[in-house]
């Protein structure tokens, strides 16, 4: 993520900063923690989630690493209102 770029170059992690409860938390997040995030093999779900389980993803139509397009093609997918001008 171009985001922990120079986080990553100068201290060797970047910082998570999200609410949780209402709190305001920081995560430190190094480099392998993206690596191993990206890496990981989601194949099993298509065939080992129940067929009569709704699934909504939420994603921007930006998004390069799992387009638009590969979300429509699940056998489970609805086409939802697109929320233009948005961003992600």
């Amino acid at each position: 993520m171009k985001h922990f770029e120079e986080p990553f170059r100068k201290q060797g992690y970047g910082e998570w900063k999200v609410k949780v409860a209402g709190r305001q938390v920081v995560g430190k997040v190094y480099p392998q923690d993206l690596e191993e995030f990206a890496s990981w093999d989601n194949s099993y779900i298509e065939d080992a989630f129940p067929k009569a389980v709704d699934v909504l993803t939420v994603h921007g139509l930006a998004d390069e690493t799992v387009t638009p397009s590969v979300t429509h093609s699940s056998n489970r997918s609805t086409t939802l209102p697109r929320c233009l001008g948005m961003t992600h």
